[in-house]
């Protein structure tokens, strides 16, 4: 006897009806299962595809912050040294004018 189910054809040479039966059934319902788990497999590669896609775009926005943020801490990390320029210039400044002053006074 020879039978079919789906793509795979089965011999058998004194099994019973009834017996073939059972095996179809069970074959059957593991084609069932195996739907079953490649509809949930296909759902959750579709769910995890937005996720992924949901967090590169807050990665994105992240990275966006942290770059300003990096700006801003390099902008307050020069103030002290402009404002030591500042001083420097103005106590050299000072001292020229003093010196030029006291030459301009005796001269």
């Amino acid at each position: 006897v020879t039978f079919e189910a789906g793509r795979i054809t089965y011999t058998v040479a004194t099994m019973e009806n009834e017996a073939l039966r059972t095996l179809l059934d069970q074959h059957e319902k593991e084609l069932q299962d195996h739907a079953g788990r490649i509809t949930a497999l296909e759902k959750w590669r579709t769910d995890s595809s937005v996720s992924t896609a949901t967090i590169v775009a807050k990665l994105d926005m992240q990275t966006d912050k942290i770059d300003t943020l990096t700006k801003k801490i390099d902008a307050i990390e020069q103030k002290p040294t402009k404002r030591w320029e500042t001083v420097i210039t103005a106590i050299i400044t000072g001292v020229i004018s003093f010196v030029v002053g006291m030459l301009l006074t005796k001269g």
